[in-house]
């Protein structure tokens, strides 16, 4: 597989349109689903996940993911602590892992994604009104991303709003445990 080239602006443009056509169904799972379909379609993804930010906690919860049996939903996970989630979650600043090295530098779990085969990373901040409500986070091979790329990826996470908004109502109360 040779690194997918970023999308133009006339598919970045087309792909925002299908995305938010999507969201306006008020569907949350569908829109992470296509979102996936998208990733997959357009950067390569071995895993996708989306995960809500709790900044009194600390910790991001999963929200979504294509490997259930691995990465399953309702797990909080604390990633505040961390670079990644200080550049990421409190920055605001999408994050490209490219290779072994910076994958361990940004994910405490960075043997299992090894072991998947999942070196490289791009996770984007989803934000409404500057405020970071989560994080959406696609993982391929070794040198499979660039900058290119994550930034495309960060525009078309911003699509994913809705689905942050609606799954943060959904889980209030475990934000208040």
């Amino acid at each position: 597989m040779t690194l997918m080239p970023a999308p133009s602006a006339d598919t970045l443009r087309a792909l925002v349109t299908r995305l938010n056509g999507v969201a306006a169904q008020g569907d949350s799972v569908a829109l992470f689903s296509e979102m996936l379909t998208i990733s997959k379609e357009t950067f390569g993804s071995k895993l996708f996940s989306a995960l809500l930010w709790d900044p009194d906690r600390g910790a991001i919860l999963r929200v979504f993911s294509d490997d259930l049996e691995r990465y399953p939903l309702g797990v909080w996970k604390p990633m505040g602590p961390t670079p990644w989630g200080a550049k990421l979650l409190k920055g605001g600043v999408p994050v490209l892992c490219r290779d072994e090295t910076e994958l361990r530098w940004a994910f405490p779990d960075a043997d299992l994604l090894v072991s998947m085969g999942c070196i490289a990373n791009l996770s984007a901040p989803v934000r409404d009104n500057g405020e970071v409500l989560g994080v959406v986070s696609i993982s391929e091979r070794s040198g499979a991303y660039d900058d290119a790329q994550l930034a495309a990826f960060e525009h078309l996470a911003q699509c994913l709003v809705p689905a942050y908004r609606a799954e943060i109502n959904r889980h209030a109360a475990s934000f208040d445990a």
